[in-house]
């Protein structure tokens, strides 16, 4: 899904108070241990996620890890990314399994995070993708996608208005954009 807007184009009066869904790409690679070996994708992700934190929007990070599977698997869990997440941004961000989010939302904070591990989803989206979107996003007030990679649940974005990309995302599509223009610029120099 490309998107025009950015969340920078939304002000701040139409954050303030809302519930954020953040699509990431947190697919970092662990070692044997789980540990986290390079946490690059996280710490891109953080500027989207404190410029809304720091406007009063209740945030969701939501990440698919690793491949869906017919079951939850226990090695694509997202307590170490969570962890790191908060370690980052200074805050207890929790994470919360499938049905867990929509507790966690009736009880956050203007500026809470949480990362909402989508083990539990993957099943649901194995049989019927498009009520998996639908019924996440009616919990949802805006959607920013900020994942150049990761795929699935993009379509939620669908369900929300206001769609917008977030600053990874943003910096992406103009990376895009400007290198096929750069090219072209260069092409026709060479003539």
């Amino acid at each position: 899904m490309t998107l025009s807007r950015c969340v920078v184009d939304l002000c701040d009066s139409e954050l303030k108070g809302k519930r954020v869904l953040v699509r990431c790409n947190f697919d970092v690679p662990l070692d044997e241990n789980q540990n986290i070996m390079d946490d690059t994708r996280i710490r891109l992700a953080l500027p989207t996620i404190s410029y809304l934190a720091t406007r009063g929007c209740m945030v969701t990070a939501c990440s698919v890890y690793g491949q869906p599977r017919s079951e939850p698997q226990v090695s694509f869990s997202m307590e170490r990314v969570a962890s790191r997440l908060g370690n980052l941004l200074g805050q207890d961000v929790p994470q919360c399994n499938g049905q867990d989010i929509f507790n966690r939302l009736r009880k956050a904070k203007l500026g809470d995070v949480s990362l909402l591990d989508t083990r539990e989803l993957q099943k649901e989206m194995l049989v019927d993708q498009s009520s998996m979107e639908k019924q996440l996003a009616a919990h949802f007030d805006i959607f920013v996608d900020d994942s150049t990679e990761d795929e699935s649940l993009g379509r939620t974005g669908e369900h929300l208005r206001p769609s917008v990309c977030g600053f990874l995302l943003a910096k992406e599509q103009w990376r895009r954009a400007h290198g096929s223009v750069s090219g072209w610029i260069q092409g026709f120099e060479t003539i």
